[in-house]
């Protein structure tokens, strides 16, 4: 009715698995190469190599020059110039400073050109880098001017189609004399505030202008070129 194995009654501090009571059977190794053994339970001939070989390894013998070029890197990226390296060496020779006092004059030839390819190495980098922002400024700049130029066109456009639907409608609330307003799309906010005289709602049949009016009006600056969504609107410029 109940289960009952050997586990039964242990505790987890004194419980023994399974597969320590029987653990597998030793790996078998091929008769006739040697390099392939059987795993236990299995069939899978799976290749392996009886010794493992380790090569001799290469001895690195690391110089006092060695040493002091690993510390040029650290150097460029604190600044120092060619020059100022000349006399950070020149300081560490008249100090005797361990690494400095045996240079020979090839060494420090050898110090200063590679410094100072380091140095050219790192101008080319922030040359390079700073040619790419002025790029990257430069098209954004011209982008947004593009984009200005067909947003205003558009808007004007609308703003004279506004004036035109308002002088022909019968709506009451609004002027229906438009002519001496202005359709400068910079000067909107101001405009907009004289097409309302008050005292009426908005009613369906105004619904000729509030359509024109609203794409005006819309934070979403796509919408006056009847797109919802900003990247079609950046398609749009790019292709104009």
């Amino acid at each position: 009715m109940f289960a009952s194995n050997s586990q039964v009654g242990r505790t987890r501090v004194n419980k023994i698995r399974e597969g320590k009571k029987r653990p597998p059977k030793s790996r078998e190794l091929n008769v006739d190469d040697h390099l392939v053994h059987i795993k236990p339970r299995s069939s899978i001939e799976i290749p392996k190599n009886k010794y493992k070989v380790i090569g001799q390894l290469p001895k690195k013998n690391v110089t006092g020059v060695d040493k002091l070029m690993q510390l040029q890197q650290k150097l460029v990226n604190e600044g120092y110039s060619v020059g100022d390296y000349k006399d950070y060496i020149q300081e560490k020779i008249n100090n005797d400073k361990y690494y400095y006092k045996t240079l020979s004059d090839e060494d420090i030839s050898k110090l200063h050109k590679r410094y100072r390819l380091l140095v050219q190495k790192r101008d080319n980098q922030y040359n390079k880098l700073g040619d790419e922002k002025r790029m990257n400024r430069k098209q954004r700049k011209l982008y947004r001017e593009k984009r200005k130029n067909l947003v205003d066109e558009r808007k004007r456009e609308l703003i004279n189609k506004l004036f035109v639907e308002i002088n022909r409608s019968t709506a009451g609330g609004i002027t229906h004399n438009c002519n001496l307003l202005k359709d400068d799309p910079d000067n909107w906010n101001n405009t907009k505030m004289f097409l309302f005289i008050g005292g009426k709602y908005i009613e369906s049949h105004d619904k000729e202008w509030i359509d024109i009016y609203s794409k005006i009006v819309s934070p979403n600056t796509s919408n006056i070129f009847d797109m919802n969504d900003q990247d079609d609107m950046y398609k749009y410029i790019m292709n104009q």
